[in-house]
């Protein structure tokens, strides 16, 4: 997975079983994952952007190239 830059406020990780997205709600970074099968979970908001693409890469869906 890679992160993309969908707007200035969203980024988009998109794997072949889901995707991590981030979305910035005023000065907070909000990640969460979709994936098939209806899977949907969110994780802690962070106050930084590298923090919060760390969280998503060190989860357990998260698909190595």
């Amino acid at each position: 997975m890679k992160w993309e830059t969908e707007s200035s406020n969203c980024w988009k990780a998109v794997g072949q079983c889901g995707t991590f997205t981030i979305r910035r709600k005023g000065k907070m970074f909000w990640p969460e994952y979709t994936g098939q099968g209806g899977r949907h979970f969110k994780l802690p908001p962070s106050d930084k952007i590298s923090r919060a693409k760390t969280m998503c890469q060190d989860n357990y869906y998260w698909e190595a190239n």
